[in-house]
């Protein structure tokens, strides 16, 4: 009975934030869920011979600000592959409930780089960002998170490539279909 006060005496700390249920498995009752789009873009991309930058994310997540709970905003990985500044990634139709969000997290699991015919890793510098998110109260949202690897990318393939993430995010209503 002590090993499990000290082990739930250690853990206690670790669970300040809870964390919610996945979306699509989360069960609305009353109203309809607010519907949010997340985007996944490049905003500019590097000069120095940089053919395609590939992104892995890990956990994008929202907070709520009343329970200090998150909630999981996507896969829990996905790999982003930016070719020019047209490459995007969607993720359509999440649904939310009418909570409060107030942050967004961002992790960054790896990067590589294409240049001079080659791929090679990126060592990452912030591996997470939390972004400040305010919604407002339509229906449907468009959340856009911009990438700007011209800011983000530093190095060359010779001597190697840094990465330290510099993102924009945006979050419009959402037009009607």
């Amino acid at each position: 009975m002590k090993k499990l006060a000290t082990v739930c005496a250690l853990l206690a700390p670790l669970t300040a934030c809870d964390l919610a249920l996945l979306p699509e498995f989360a069960t609305y009752e009353g109203e309809e869920p607010v519907i949010m789009d997340v985007e996944i873009h490049a905003i500019a991309m590097p000069d120095s011979n940089v053919q395609t930058v590939e992104i892995e994310l890990g956990d994008v997540l929202l907070h709520h600000a009343e329970d200090d709970k998150w909630v999981i905003a996507g896969p829990e990985s996905l790999t982003v592959e930016f070719g020019n500044v047209d490459s995007e990634l969607v993720l359509e139709d999440m649904p939310l409930d009418d909570a409060n969000y107030d942050l967004v997290y961002v992790e960054v699991l790896g990067v590589r780089v294409e240049a001079e015919n080659g791929w090679r890793p990126a060592s990452v510098v912030v591996d997470h960002l939390e972004l400040d998110l305010e919604l407002g109260e339509a229906s449907a949202f468009v959340m856009e998170i911009g990438f700007d690897l011209s800011a983000s990318l530093s190095g060359n393939a010779r001597d190697g490539w840094s990465f330290d993430p510099a993102l924009t995010l945006e979050v419009s209503e959402a037009s009607e279909p």
